[in-house]
């Protein structure tokens, strides 16, 4: 972008389509980062516990940073533990009702 990074998400249920302006100085891991916490953060996508998610990143460094034991960055920790809150949440919807444990 001529105008510095961004980050975009898109949700097929809810067809929700959102572009992030990140400024001058962002960098590619920080988008990708940032771009997952927009997802896992999203209330369409929490409202939606019967379907899976699935985020596709084509960065190995970002996906490696919030897999590591020890988060350096408040970025990534702050996604990780957005993620860590999705999936509870998601997990806790699916079983209402199943008779799972």
């Amino acid at each position: 972008m001529t105008e510095g990074s961004g980050a975009g998400i898109y949700l097929e249920s809810g067809n929700v389509k959102h572009s992030y302006a990140l400024g001058t100085y962002a960098t590619v891991f920080q988008a990708e980062i940032f771009a997952t916490l927009m997802v896992a953060s999203n209330e369409v996508v929490k409202e939606a516990p019967e379907q899976s998610v699935y985020i596709c990143s084509d960065s190995q460094a970002a996906l490696k940073a919030l897999s590591s034991p020890r988060m350096r960055s408040p970025l990534v920790q702050e996604c990780g533990e957005a993620l860590e809150e999705l999936a509870r949440y998601k997990e806790s919807r699916t079983c209402v009702g199943t008779g799972a444990l």
